[in-house]
C-alpha cells in the first residue's frame, strides 16, 4: 500500500478510493463503515507519515466504535470539499 508524506496527495487518494467506492454503488454510510475498518488496519499496521497522520492516528485510537466512524465520516467530508 502506497503511504503519502504529503497530506494533499494523501487527502487525494482517500477521495479517489471515495469515488471507486461510490461508482461500484456503495452509499455513504457504508464509505463510512469501510473506512473505519481501514482506519483499523492502519492503526496496527502503519506509522504515520506527516503530523497530521499522526493526530488522526491519535483521535482514532482514543475514540470508541461511534467515535471512529464519526472521525471516519469527516475525513470523508474532508476529502470531498477539497475537489
Amino acid at each position: 500500500m502506497e503511504m503519502y508524506t504529503d497530506w494533499n496527495k494523501w487527502k487525494k487518494s482517500i477521495s479517489r478510493a471515495i469515488d471507486i467506492g461510490k461508482i461500484a454503488g456503495l452509499n455513504d454510510d457504508t464509505v463510512v463503515k469501510v473506512g473505519a475498518k481501514i482506519g483499523d488496519y492502519l492503526e496496527h499496521n502503519f506509522d504515520p507519515d506527516n503530523p497530521q497522520q499522526s493526530l488522526i492516528k491519535d483521535l482514532w485510537e482514543v475514540g470508541d466504535d461511534e467515535e471512529q466512524k464519526a472521525l471516519a465520516s469527516m475525513i470523508v467530508k474532508m476529502v470531498k470539499e477539497d475537489e
